[in-house]
C-alpha cells in the first residue's frame, strides 16, 4: 500500500509539473502576442516592424498559434496608412503609363518611406509562410511554410504581391488592390479563392495556378492578365470582369461564367482552352460578353456534356478540326473553316 501511494503521488506530481509548464508557456505566449499587437499600433514604423517579426516568431515555435498570427499580419495590411487615403500604398506605388514595372520604378522618396516599408515588410512575411517548402505536410516543418492557414486580405492594398508556388487554403482578396506586378504563378487554392471587385494596377499572373472555386466577379485588369494553362474546377464565376489582353491558352475550366465580362485590347485568347473535359464538368457562359480583337479558336468543347453555351453573335462552334469526336471548337464567324 506504502508502495502505491508513493506511485500515486509521483503520478501526481509529474502531472501538476506539466499542467504548470503548460500553463506558463501559454503565459508568455499571450504576453508576447499581446505586447506585439499593441506595438503594431505604434506611430512609429520600426517598432511596427519589430512587432512584425516577433508575431511570425511566435508563429514559427508555436503552430497552434499560426493562424491568430497570419490573422493579425493581414489586419494590419487592410488597414489605411496614416494620413487616409493620401498614404495608401497602392497611390505611393502607383504605376507610370504603360509599364508594370517594380518598387523602383515609383517616384523616389515613396517607395521608402517608413509607413510603406512596414507594410512590405507585412506583406513579405505573408508571402513567405504561404510559400510551399516542397515537403508533405507536417514532415519536417521548420516554420517557413505554415500549412492550413486562411488568407484574409480584404479591401488591402498590396505592392509587387508574389505567392507563386504558394498552397493557400481559403483566400479573400475582395476588392483589394494590386499594385505593380502580381504574381500567382503556380499557387494553389485549396479552398474558394475570392476575389470579387479586385482592382489589378500592373501586369497579373495567374499561370498553371490550381482554382477549386473561385469568384473573379467584378475584377479589373488594367495591365494585363495572365491565365495559361491554369485549372478551374468546380464553378468559377467572371460576371463582369474587365480585362486588358488576357491569355488563358491552355486554361481548364469546369463551370465558368463570363456573363457581360469585357476583353479590351488585341491580345485576348482562349486558345486551346477546355471547358468541362473529363472530370471538369459543368457549363459555360458568355452571354453579353465584349470581346474585342480576341481569338477564341481552339476552344474545345466535348460533345458528350449537354450544357446551353451562350456565345457572342461573331463566335460560333464548329467540329474540332483534329478529333471530331472530341467536341466542337470556337471560331469566328469570319474565320477559314478548316
Amino acid at each position: 500500500m506504502a508502495l502505491l501511494l508513493a506511485v500515486r503521488r509521483q503520478w501526481l506530481g509529474e502531472r501538476t509539473q506539466v499542467y504548470q509548464e503548460y500553463d506558463a508557456t501559454e503565459k508568455r505566449v499571450t504576453e508576447l502576442y499581446s505586447k506585439a499587437v499593441d506595438q503594431l499600433g505604434s506611430g512609429n514604423p520600426g517598432v511596427r516592424i519589430a512587432a512584425m517579426y516577433a508575431l511570425e516568431r511566435l508563429g514559427r515555435n508555436n503552430p497552434e498559434h499560426r493562424q491568430a498570427v497570419m490573422d493579425v499580419l493581414c489586419a494590419y495590411l487592410r488597414a489605411p496608412l496614416p494620413g487616409g487615403a493620401a498614404g495608401d500604398p497602392a497611390d505611393r506605388a502607383r504605376e507610370p503609363a504603360g509599364g508594370t514595372g517594380g518598387i523602383g520604378d515609383h517616384a523616389p522618396g515613396q517607395e521608402h518611406s517608413p509607413d510603406l516599408e512596414a507594410r512590405l515588410t507585412a506583406q513579405r512575411i505573408v508571402v513567405r509562410h504561404l510559400k510551399s517548402s516542397g515537403g508533405a505536410s507536417g514532415e519536417g516543418d521548420d516554420g517557413d511554410h505554415w500549412p492550413g492557414v486562411a488568407v484574409d486580405l480584404t479591401r488591402a492594398s498590396l505592392v509587387d504581391f508574389d505567392v507563386s508556388g504558394s498552397e493557400v487554403e481559403a483566400a479573400s482578396f475582395e476588392q483589394a488592390v494590386f499594385s505593380g506586378r502580381t504574381d500567382f504563378t503556380g499557387c494553389r487554392f485549396r479552398g474558394r479563392a475570392v476575389f470579387t471587385g479586385a482592382e489589378f494596377r500592373g501586369f497579373a499572373d495567374f499561370g498553371t495556378a490550381a482554382f477549386f472555386g473561385a469568384d473573379f466577379t467584378g475584377a479589373e485588369y488594367r495591365g494585363g492578365a495572365g491565365f495559361a494553362y491554369a485549372m478551374f474546377r468546380f464553378d468559377t464565376d467572371f460576371r463582369g470582369a474587365t480585362f486588358t489582353d488576357a491569355d488563358f491558352s491552355g486554361a481548364r475550366f469546369g463551370t465558368a461564367r463570363f456573363t457581360d465580362a469585357s476583353f479590351e485590347g488585341g491580345l485576348t485568347s482562349f486558345e486551346d482552352s477546355e471547358f468541362f473535359m473529363g472530370h471538369f464538368k459543368g457549363s459555360v457562359n458568355f452571354d453579353g460578353a465584349d470581346i474585342g480583337g480576341g481569338d477564341l479558336s481552339g476552344v474545345t468543347f466535348p460533345r458528350t456534356t449537354a450544357a446551353a453555351r451562350v456565345w457572342p453573335p461573331a463566335w460560333c462552334e464548329t467540329p474540332d478540326p483534329a478529333d471530331p469526336t472530341r467536341g466542337t471548337v470556337a471560331r469566328s464567324v469570319g474565320a477559314p473553316r478548316p
